[in-house]
């Protein structure tokens, strides 16, 4: 990647993290109270993280005896529809375990709070792989530019990144696959097109 790029990709990042600050800023009042403002399928991700971080398991039985979703949920739980019970009376959620596990340390290491913070920095980078991939095949920086706020700016990227949800992962791996390949050598770029990943 040539300076005039990576210059410009810099100048994306200074420009996401001011974005991403203001948005805070905003939701600031929906912050402070960091029992409440989680919906939906939230609190299962949270409980399940909670269940990995501290007993190691995806059993949430004793969790949901002993209410661990209090402090991040701040009232009863419907499991309904949400949680399965197994033949032998243990409890677990219905959702993929792969976007919990990626919460668990910082769940474990700071709550609620930090794994909401966690996820910023990945949020970040859809947007920025978007602005790269635009940059080299225009080698415009408005048309980067439009591409990177089309993607940064609006739904979902902007409503999930304050929120506890798989999508921003995965648009992110999504995302940097290209990015990936362009920065890669040929063979790797070829191989990547013998197997259909790269055209």
């Amino acid at each position: 990647m040539g300076v005039e790029p990576a210059r410009h990709l810099f100048e994306a990042a200074r420009r996401a993290a001011d974005t991403r600050h203001r948005h805070a800023s905003r939701r600031s009042r929906a912050l402070r109270n960091l029992t409440q403002g989680i919906t939906c399928d939230e609190p299962c991700y949270l409980l399940v993280a909670h269940s990995l971080a501290f007993d190691g398991d995806l059993d949430l039985t004793n969790n949901l005896r002993d209410r661990d979703f209090w402090t991040f949920y701040g009232r009863d739980l419907a499991t309904e529809g949400a949680v399965t019970t197994s033949d032998g009376g243990r409890s677990y959620a219905v959702h993929e375990v792969g976007f919990p596990l990626l919460l668990s340390l910082p769940y474990r290491l700071g709550g609620k709070p930090l794994a909401l913070l966690a996820l910023y920095p990945i949020a970040v980078l859809p947007a920025l792989n978007v602005y790269w991939l635009a940059w080299e095949e225009t080698a415009s920086a408005e048309l980067a530019w439009r591409s990177w706020a089309s993607v940064f700016t609006t739904a979902p990227v902007l409503l999930y990144t304050f929120q506890f949800y798989p999508e921003i992962v995965a648009a992110t791996i999504r995302l940097t696959v290209p990015v990936f390949i362009l920065c890669a050598s040929e063979q790797v770029r070829a191989l990547a097109a013998s197997l259909g990943v790269y055209r």
